[in-house]
């Protein structure tokens, strides 16, 4: 279904306040000049229908507003066998637990070899509202983390293009 092995993923609801971190994110990061190896794809609202926009990549980093008890602002980064240990963490209000959507791939066999989650802890999610102050601020530095990620899968993608498939 993909074309390229490098996907970031925005998720979330630009309606409801913070939740609408995630496509912010990968708006401004969209706007940056990227590897043709990535794509950056805004999800909305659509939760587990973007499983087969996942499949089979090298690599996913899916960014949205996520529960994990820090300040609103606070950014979160889990590989996905860190995000087993986090049995209830909600990317936002509507979604699936994580550990949930982790499953789902590896059920399919066809998880990326690498899905990383970048999780930004949401103050408010009013209708209607804009982001609010503390998660405004964060976005900067969750698109050059994103930025810094995307170049380093874009380096072992060439890697392994050039010495070959290693596991």
């Amino acid at each position: 279904m993909f074309t390229k092995p490098i996907l970031v993923l925005g998720a979330g609801d630009l309606l409801k306040q913070d939740d609408g971190i995630g496509i912010e994110v990968v708006r401004q990061l969209a706007a940056h000049e990227l590897p043709e190896e990535v794509e950056v794809i805004d999800g909305g609202t659509v939760g587990l229908y973007l499983l087969p926009h996942m499949d089979r990549r090298r690599a996913v980093l899916l960014v949205g507003a996520m529960r994990f008890g820090g300040k609103p602002g606070d950014v979160m980064t889990l590989k996905a066998a860190d995000a087993q240990l986090f049995r209830g963490l909600l990317l936002s209000e509507r979604e699936a637990p994580l550990k949930e959507v982790l499953a789902m791939m590896e059920a399919r066999e066809t998880q990326p070899h690498e899905f990383v989650v970048m999780g930004c802890q949401p103050g408010g999610l009013k209708a209607g509202e804009p982001l609010s102050p503390d998660v405004a601020a964060a976005i900067p530095g969750m698109v050059d983390a994103a930025l810094e990620l995307v170049e380093r899968w874009n380096g072992e993608v060439h890697a392994l293009a050039v010495g070959g498939a290693r596991s």
